[in-house]
């Protein structure tokens, strides 16, 4: 419900459990994260999230999202989930979350 495309700097990373995250960018540069939530389909399929980073997460913290020029996201083995990029300018920005942050 509510997802949107991912039209540029498609980025793929699993996390410690080996769940499958995918991230890029909308459009209009929204940052964007499909993920495995964990879950079955009924048909024994792995079941699918979607977030709007820049609408769920950096807006309402009054944060903009940086024009990005370029992504990479990746994982840590602590379970840390990092999206970055440069922007126009050559400015580096993360976005990131935590497993306590959950």
């Amino acid at each position: 419900s509510g997802a949107v495309g991912i039209t540029s700097e498609l980025e793929v990373m699993l996390d410690t459990a080996g769940l499958a995250h995918v991230t890029g960018l909308s459009a209009s540069g929204e940052v964007l994260h499909y993920f495995q939530n964990g879950a079955s389909n009924p048909d024994g399929s792995a079941a699918w999230a979607f977030e709007n980073i820049s609408a769920e997460d950096l807006a309402p913290n009054g944060i903009e999202t940086p024009a990005f020029t370029g992504l990479v996201s990746y994982a840590t083995s602590w379970g840390g989930l990092n999206i970055a990029g440069l922007d126009e300018n050559g400015s580096i920005f993360s976005v990131w979350t935590a497993p306590s942050l959950a």
